[in-house]
């Protein structure tokens, strides 16, 4: 199995076994995290032999035996070839461009796109429906779907999620609009070779702002309901996994807002909405931190910062809770591999 794959596949196993909320799932995955690491454990490299350990002590952290045994097997293994890799030369030109994809369609106005798998899936608006085509890195798949949407929301943001290694579905909508009320199917073909439904999911609601598919195969909703921001989450099989609310002062505000980007890590689905991120966390509160300016992206890095007790002082703004760099941290995550230049 390469190493990219077998990483991301012990990752996932353990996100599954440890917050995953049907406890039959969560063993069925910690056991597969077991066996999977035991068989990629030989001949592998005392870095990526790191990663399927940490996996494993996360299934039961307070095991200190356990954490030994890890240690000792890492202490064991063969250094990475990448610690002896020369130090990255920063560059400052501009990237190149490899290739290029023609999308159909000159009277469509193209504006979210999204990979999943080997997949590129790309949504755009044109006379009163919604386009959504299907690519691969060689074309696109013609022909594309498309549903008819409402008149006026040309300009409204499309969106677009799907699972990250997995692209046999793609959930799609137009904010603003109502929930599509059907799913269009991508059949097989020689460059893409999976079957893929695009559409809406159930208990999905029109209020939808902004969606995401994680690798746990939850669906993460943003929807406006009762006068505040409610995250809904949505388990493989239509369950509702999670439902929390985040009062909103100023509904006025959502006309002003474009994009709603989500981001879900550990324990916790951040949005960033406007000026405000509002993080959820599984102890069902909700912690909202104020910027100066607008969010328009989020996300994931690796965790090199220690949460203080302290909050910011003498500011005109609310207070944002204050971090210290973690030194140790950022030295061995370093000699692991980890390049955080930019």
């Amino acid at each position: 199995m390469p190493r990219i794959n077998r990483i991301e596949l012990v990752q996932i196993l353990s996100e599954v076994a440890t917050g995953y909320p049907d406890s039959t799932v969560r063993q069925r995955a910690a056991d597969c995290t077991h066996v999977v690491v035991s068989r990629q454990l030989k001949g592998v490299s005392k870095a990526d032999g790191g990663y399927l350990l940490r996996a494993v002590r996360k299934l039961v952290p307070e095991d200190r035996l356990l954490n030994r045994d890890c240690q000792r097997i890492v202490q064991q293994l063969t250094p990475s070839k990448s610690t002896n890799l020369p130090k990255p030369v920063r560059r400052d030109d501009l990237p190149e461009r490899i290739h290029t994809i023609q999308l159909p369609g000159n009277d469509i106005r193209w504006s979210k796109a999204i990979t999943s798998g080997r997949m590129i899936f790309v949504a755009g608006h044109g006379q009163d429906e919604l386009v959504l085509v299907r690519s691969s890195w060689q074309g696109v798949d013609r022909p594309g779907k498309a549903w008819k949407t409402q008149p006026g929301l040309s300009e409204s943001p499309i969106i677009l999620t799907a699972h990250p290694l997995n692209d046999d579905f793609v959930l799609t909508h137009v904010v603003g609009g109502p929930v599509l009320s059907h799913e269009h199917v991508f059949a097989p073909t020689a460059e893409c070779p999976r079957t893929t439904t695009a559409g809406a999911i159930r208990g999905m609601s029109a209020g939808a702002l902004a969606a995401l598919r994680t690798a746990r195969d939850v669906t993460w909703l943003l929807e406006v309901r009762n006068n505040g921001l409610t995250l809904v989450g949505i388990g493989p099989t239509g369950e509702h996994v999670f439902t929390n609310m985040a009062p909103l002062q100023d509904l006025a505000a959502l006309g002003n807002v474009h994009t709603i980007p989500l981001y879900a890590c550990g324990g916790a689905t951040f949005a960033g909405f406007g000026n405000n991120l509002y993080v959820f966390d599984d102890s069902m509160s909700v912690q909202t931190i104020e910027f100066d300016e607008p969010i328009a992206a989020l996300v994931g890095a690796a965790p090199i910062l220690l949460e203080l007790d302290e909050v910011e002082t003498d500011v005109a703004h609310r207070a944002a809770r204050l971090y210290r760099f973690d030194r140790k941290k950022y030295k061995r995550l370093t000699k692991q591999g980890f390049n955080f230049e930019i």
